[in-house]
């Protein structure tokens, strides 16, 4: 999605671009930054630690920002690896600037090792709307304005068969934010929106989505017969998708738009993973997992995180939480051959068919 993608490592998949405006605008300025962060935990105490952040307009940095976070323990077969990009805006084509990347993979085998990550980038664009951008309205008049946020990617979360099965304190999180800025003026939260993936006991996995983050755009998949080697692999996957934010400007008047996109992680020792991905490559993920899993495995995994992030195979959050219970016990009254029935039919629409906050 950018010009050069990279990898890291936790439970859950990604892509994301960033925001234009449905009426042109005077570019003035634009700045970037890219960060990602590991840190690994012991008893609750912090062994080792993993920053790199770089900014642009920096002398000493050039476009695109790369930044990549990694820790390993051989010794445990445990190890993550966090990375985020900021590409240039200018030099990219079409509707989808494809400004931001990150992805994460965090994963421990070991039974006292666990992984935290985060990654983050950011753009702040300083633009000005002219009389000619917005249909003559005049210098000073207030406008209503349209712009856009894109977003295409997937979170998941995967244990390893025979593994712990209390997957709390596991999670990985999406955070999107479009902060409208004017000199001498508070800021104006535009766009907010934030997906959660969590373990919780008896291998259950629960998503959840606030603000602006529709829950019809996020399919979730339930993965794990695609291995024999893993006891739980969802995927929850935001499959290209445009969403639309309106902000008001004053025509003439200089402004700012700041875009951030950020995924926090974390996993639990005893086989349990997460991971993310925003527009990269996927071999550095393969690589993180194969340190913790067969070859074979690994690869099953990214092979289903990308399959269910072109092609999503799932009902979205949307209709999982507002599917009505059934009103009676379907095999007591229409019988076991019926609910074999209804069971196949079911079946035949599983691209439609999954549940959110279980562990399935």
């Amino acid at each position: 999605m950018l010009t050069q993608r990279y990898l890291a490592s936790a439970v859950a998949l990604l892509a994301t671009a960033w925001l234009a405006s449905v009426a042109p605008a005077e570019i003035i300025s634009y700045a970037g930054s890219a960060s990602a962060q590991m840190k690994e935990l012991k008893g609750g105490s912090v062994t080792n630690t993993a920053l790199q952040e770089k900014r642009y307009p920096d002398p000493n940095e050039t476009l695109p920002l790369q930044v990549l976070a990694r820790l390993f323990s051989d010794a445990e077969r445990s190890g993550g690896s966090a990375a985020a990009q900021f590409a240039d805006p200018q030099t990219v084509s079409g509707d989808n600037p494809e400004e931001f990347a990150i992805n994460l993979a965090l994963d421990s085998i070991g039974p006292t090792l666990l992984y935290q990550a985060n990654a983050s980038a950011q753009e702040l664009r300083t633009i000005r709307f002219r009389s000619s951008d917005v249909g003559g309205a005049a210098d000073g008049q207030v406008v209503s304005l349209q712009g856009k946020l894109f977003l295409d990617g997937a979170l998941s979360m995967f244990s390893s068969e025979g593994g712990i099965t209390d997957l709390s304190g596991a999670s990985v999180t999406l955070k999107v934010t479009v902060v409208k800025e004017v000199t001498g003026q508070a800021a104006q939260t535009v766009f907010s929106g934030t997906l959660n993936v969590a373990g919780g006991p008896d291998n259950a996995v629960n998503a959840t989505a606030e603000g602006d983050l529709p829950l019809k755009n996020i399919f979730d998949a339930n993965l794990s017969a695609l291995d024999p080697q893993l006891e739980v692999f969802r995927v929850f996957v935001l499959p290209a998708v445009t969403l639309n934010y309106t902000y008001d400007a004053i025509v003439g008047q200089q402004f700012a738009l700041r875009a951030t996109v950020a995924v926090e992680a974390a996993n639990i020792p005893g086989g349990m993973g997460v991971a993310a991905i925003l527009g990269t490559p996927v071999q550095t993920l393969q690589d993180i997992i194969m340190r913790t899993q067969s070859g074979t495995t690994a690869k099953n995994i990214v092979d289903g995180m990308l399959k269910e992030r072109s092609e999503p195979s799932g009902r979205s959050l949307y209709e999982q939480q507002n599917t009505p219970a059934p009103l009676f016990n379907l095999c007591g009254l229409l019988g076991f051959e019926s609910l074999l029935t209804i069971v196949g039919l079911v079946g035949l629409r599983r691209r439609y068919v999954r549940r959110v906050a279980s562990s399935e």
